[in-house]
């Protein structure tokens, strides 16, 4: 079968907090506007970086704000138009994660919260976290007309994460500390490796 691209795509980045007095979107102008763009594929957001998902989840954080469930009417609509859907997934970026899993929060050297683009972030090393992720991606997966996800942010924060799964995974790969005090050439290698090993199976398990 001939792989066909799609040549127009609307990436809808459409980050919305829970704080905000109410999310709600006009599907029919919406769509009216899409369809005059001449799109053939979409991206909208099933959850955000602040944290909160855009349909009713029982696995995730809802945002509450919203009204009815924004990603499974944009998603029906959408394959309704002949459109691709590709769901957006903000996979480690979370304000409320951060709050109610603590412990799954990347750390810096002394022990305190790291963030990204000022955004908390979990860590990909965390079994629980790691398992969240792919548990909530099944349940849009099944609910939804989704052809595909577009995963974004997988990322250890530049200063590097030093959180306790992180600390113990990497001595049992590597057999010593991950104490880059210390380190050399070939332990700033091991760090790298154990980084890309860590990003893959988190998102292979996703």
């Amino acid at each position: 079968m001939a792989f066909k691209l799609s040549t127009r795509m609307l990436f809808c980045d459409w980050h919305m907090p829970n704080f905000l007095p109410e999310i709600k979107i006009d599907y029919d102008e919406y769509f009216e506007q899409i369809k005059r763009t001449g799109a053939q594929s979409m991206i909208f957001m099933s959850k955000t970086a602040h944290g909160t998902c855009l349909f009713p989840s029982s696995v995730g954080i809802t945002n509450r704000t919203m009204h009815g469930d924004l990603f499974g009417e944009i998603a029906t609509r959408a394959k309704a138009a002949g459109l691709e859907f590709i769901a957006y997934y903000n996979m480690i970026l979370s304000w409320e994660l951060a709050r109610l899993h603590p412990e799954w929060t990347q750390l810096d050297r002394e022990g305190k919260p790291l963030r990204m683009f000022l955004y908390p972030c979990s860590c990909m090393s965390n079994e629980e976290f790691a398992d969240h992720v792919s548990s909530h991606m099944a349940e849009a997966t099944a609910r939804y007309p989704i052809d595909g996800w577009f995963l974004d942010l997988q990322y250890f924060a530049p200063q590097g994460c030093f959180c306790p799964s992180c600390r113990r995974r990497f001595k049992e790969q590597f057999g010593y500390e991950l104490d880059p005090e210390h380190f050399e050439v070939a332990q700033w290698l091991d760090l790298y490796t154990y980084q890309v090993k860590t990003r893959e199976a988190f998102i292979h398990q996703a």
